[in-house]
């Protein structure tokens, strides 16, 4: 017998790549230490699992499945041509390249594609939405669509928004905000002057959804940003810390599956295999859902 998962596995293969300038993609990151890393030490930086590579690599299938979608509904779609030559992106150090633009009669859009999981996909439903999440990665989308509308001299774009379980698209279109993309280019101005000065900025305040996901928090996180007195020795501690982390991604798979069913049954009853689902408002006008097994199916 064949050891096929092994096979793929092996076969994924996570590397990193040099960063020489800033990204459009990355400079809504919230951290202005972060992008000076991806310039100084991008090989230091800690690389994505392969079951990471293999989501980001299933986003890339979303892509092409949402344009061919978008196509057979009519739309044309126009790819750019190439990277941002914009003289102000060169003046700054920026590159970056939009893979679509959407047109309408004589207007064309840039459209930027995200597959999101169903929870994410169902709380963003505006522009603020990205800019005010906890999750780093939600927050530098409006900047890369941003930089790219400044680079074209677009004055609005859109994001086609999948979910992954349903497929089940959205859109929001977002306008040209100058203020906010002057703060952009400031912030990759910044950049520039350490990474030619080869120093870098003051760490931000202990952020979970930024720091705690960092793929720099190993070189970058030491006691000082917790204090001198926060270090004990406690070995029954540590082991039930190593215990929880554990369990850990078990419980972000229990809250990822809870959130999908969530989504399936809100407002119906079903019954799917040995078991029977109800979906209902509770008095505060939340979904809430009972699973319960099909009466005569629990001995089996």
């Amino acid at each position: 017998m064949i050891d096929i998962i092994k096979a793929v596995m092996a076969a994924t293969k996570v590397q990193h790549w040099p960063c020489t300038s800033n990204r459009a993609s990355q400079l809504g990151h919230p951290c202005v230490r972060y992008l000076v890393y991806l310039r100084l030490d991008w090989d230091k930086a800690t690389l994505p699992d392969k079951i990471l590579k293999l989501i980001f690599e299933g986003g890339d299938l979303i892509q092409g499945y949402a344009e061919d979608k978008l196509r057979a509904a009519g739309f044309k779609l126009v790819e750019t041509e190439g990277a941002i030559k914009d003289p102000l992106f060169k003046k700054y150090n920026i590159t970056g390249h939009i893979d679509d633009m959407i047109v309408d009669g004589d207007k064309r859009y840039p459209l930027e594609i995200k597959s999101m999981s169903p929870y994410i996909w169902k709380a963003i439903n505006s522009i603020d939405d990205m800019l005010n999440s906890r999750q780093a990665y939600l927050r530098k989308y409006p900047a890369q669509l941003t930089l790219y509308m400044l680079g074209h001299n677009w004055d609005e774009g859109v994001f086609y928004l999948v979910n992954k379980l349903t497929f089940e698209p959205k859109t929001i279109w977002m306008k040209l905000d100058y203020d906010y993309a002057e703060g952009l280019l400031q912030k990759a101005e910044a950049v520039n002057a350490f990474v030619d000065a080869k120093e870098y900025p003051d760490r931000i305040p202990y952020d979970e959804g930024v720091c705690g996901r960092c793929n720099f928090a190993h070189i970058c996180l030491d006691k000082q940003v917790f204090g001198k007195n926060a270090f004990i020795e406690d070995a029954e501690l540590e082991a039930r810390i190593k215990r929880w982390m554990e369990l850990k991604p078990a419980q972000k798979e229990y809250k990822e599956l809870n959130e999908e069913i969530n989504f399936y049954v809100a407002g119906r009853e079903i019954v799917v295999g040995d078991f029977i689902v109800t979906g209902r408002k509770d008095t505060r006008g939340h979904w809430r859902k009972q699973i319960r097994r099909i009466p005569g199916k629990e001995q089996e």
